[in-house]
């Protein structure tokens, strides 16, 4: 009877409520103590009084745990990983304060053991995910990664077989039904919440760790400057790294920048000559993958010098050192530095502005540049558009063409790794000359150097031996010299072809990084790592120099120069 029951309602005293409330707080107390006086209860009561005691350090014992599991994953050795705990134990308790403070949470939540198990499965997820892509690349998982993740979805068939993407969903769906089994299973923590002193802890340990993170960087313990991310994440460990790649990104505003400093620097163009667009020579770029001169590094001893070419060429044509802002991985930034004259340094740390920025905007490079005076611009890669997301980015850098492995031969040779070699590239590249009236740019990736590098030996017959190395698998990954030395082939082939061609040539050749063999400045004559070597060619007597250039400078220099 609604009526009736709205009239009992009305005539309830207020005693008779507080009493109602009472008594439901006591049944709920009775029920709570018979749940911590039952036989399991009572037989770890005093374990659970004492883990509630010191649950702030059992908690960064967790996450130290945790930290050396995923160094673990991430480094595909258990050696490795505790190499790295001990030779650097500053690197390694900072990430784990790392993972700690993201642990202080469950103090804000009921269920602790549920929350710190979805805590633990998250990190050690991104641990795997990057130990598994590192069997696969050179290049670690990072939060570029997560921006390219449709691109991701389309290569799966490069990155997993069918057998793996079973056990992979199969596992998946096991740990989700076992994470939401411990929802309940895990209990609650039944003691006095005190919420705004737990959040104000959380606050806490979040400012206290960047205050961490900036008297880490004062005092090299880590760096917020990675020149290759691969190693960087070698040294400084998975959680800071991963976390650099995440919240450090773009360019920041120059400190004197103004409408006034905008204003003068446009006056100081005034004494600037004219540009001569009488002559225009068409301009190519040659962007070897991983090439570089073997010769350089002190043990090697080699049966015959891998690049005779190139060192000839470098006697005879303007040539010297090129800067690059990677080493042993990292294609697509010394592309970036060469096409758009900016340099990495001004970016965030193991940022790939093809993976963010590019996406999203055009920018000024010199395909835009060139296009002004009349150019044709082209892009050549013998290997897939996908790769680096270049078929989306090459227009937004004012690409008018962009020719991939999809579009040449299928019948090209390939290279024992599987990469195309580059002596399809000679043919494509004249195709690029050959399709306009007036002068070209032509900026052209290879692929045939590329890593990785087996341990085993893959040749049967190599032209070129090598020895010297610590390890005969680490010999054998020095058959890379034989690759090298065809890539040289296709430079002279190309060379011969572009010497006969009717119109003025420049042609700018370079290593993009040197290879992922592990190499350190000890070991390299010119005791540097971030340096190749480039030769720059032509056709019509251009005067000859001896300049050491970075990547970030060669367009500005080349178009100085025509």
């Amino acid at each position: 009877n609604i009526k009736g029951f709205f009239t009992k309602v009305r005539n309830l005293k207020k005693e008779d409520i507080k009493e109602h409330f009472k008594k439901r707080k006591e049944r709920r107390q009775m029920i709570l103590e018979k749940r911590r006086n039952g036989k399991f209860a009572k037989k770890m009561q005093p374990v659970y009084k004492w883990m509630n005691r010191l649950s702030v350090p059992l908690q960064f014992l967790l996450a130290c745990i945790i930290n050396f599991f995923i160094e673990v994953i991430s480094r595909l050795s258990f050696g490795e990983a505790w190499a790295y705990l001990t030779k650097t134990p500053l690197v390694f308790l900072y990430n784990s304060c790392m993972i700690f403070v993201t642990f202080t949470i469950v103090y804000l939540v009921r269920r602790r053991v549920f929350t710190r198990i979805l805590l633990s499965v998250f990190w050690l997820f991104l641990g795997i995910c990057n130990g598994y892509l590192l069997t696969k690349r050179v290049t670690p998982f990072n939060a570029q990664d997560l921006k390219v993740l449709s691109d991701a979805l389309e290569l799966t068939g490069n990155y997993f077989n069918t057998f793996e993407l079973i056990m992979i969903i199969i596992g998946v769906t096991a740990l989700i039904v076992w994470v939401v089994s411990m929802w309940k299973r895990g209990g609650q923590y039944t003691g006095k919440m005190h919420r705004w002193i737990a959040l104000g802890g959380v606050v806490a340990s979040f400012v206290g760790c960047m205050a961490l993170t900036n008297l880490a960087i004062d005092k090299r313990v880590i760096s917020n400057y990675f020149g290759n991310i691969a190693f960087a994440y070698e040294d400084y460990g998975y959680p800071y790294c991963l976390g650099v790649t995440i919240f450090n990104t773009g360019i920041s505003c120059p400190r004197d920048y103004s409408e006034e400093e905008i204003e003068r620097i446009e006056k100081t163009e005034d004494n600037l000559p004219a540009t001569n667009e009488k002559n225009q020579p068409n301009i190519l770029f040659l962007q070897l993958e991983s090439f570089f001169d073997p010769t350089l590094v002190n043990y090697l001893k080699i049966s015959e010098d891998p690049i005779p070419t190139f060192r000839k060429l470098m006697k005879e044509y303007s040539s010297g050192y090129y800067k690059v802002p990677a080493v042993g991985a990292g294609t697509a930034n010394t592309e970036f530095e060469s096409i758009t004259g900016m340099s990495l340094h001004y970016f965030g740390p193991g940022e790939y502005p093809y993976k963010s920025i590019l996406k999203e905007t055009t920018c000024e490079s010199a395909p835009y540049v060139l296009k002004n005076l009349g150019y044709s611009t082209h892009a050549v890669h013998n290997n897939e558009a996908n790769f680096y997301g270049r078929r989306s980015i090459f227009p937004n850098l004012g690409f008018d063409t962009f020719t991939s492995a999809e579009y040449m031969a299928e019948e090209n040779d390939k290279n024992p790794l599987g990469w195309t070699k580059d002596e399809v590239l000679t043919d494509e590249i004249i195709k690029c000359l050959d399709s306009t009236e007036g002068p070209d740019y032509v900026y052209t990736i290879s692929t045939q150097g590329h890593g990785a590098y087996p341990e085993e030996q893959l040749i049967d017959d190599p032209e070129i031996t090598v020895t010297g190395a610590a390890t005969e698998a680490q010999n054998n990954q020095w058959e890379y010299c034989n690759e090298i030395h065809e890539m040289d082939n296709f430079v002279k082939e190309l060379t011969d072809a572009l010497a006969d061609y009717p119109e003025d040539v420049i042609l700018v050749m370079y290593g993009d990084h040197l290879p992922t063999m592990g190499l350190t400045v000890e070991d390299l004559k010119n005791k540097y790592l971030f340096q190749t070597e480039y030769v720059m060619w032509d056709n019509f007597g251009m005067e000859k120099k001896k300049v050491n250039l970075s990547a970030y400078q060669m367009a500005a220099e080349v178009m100085d120069r025509a």
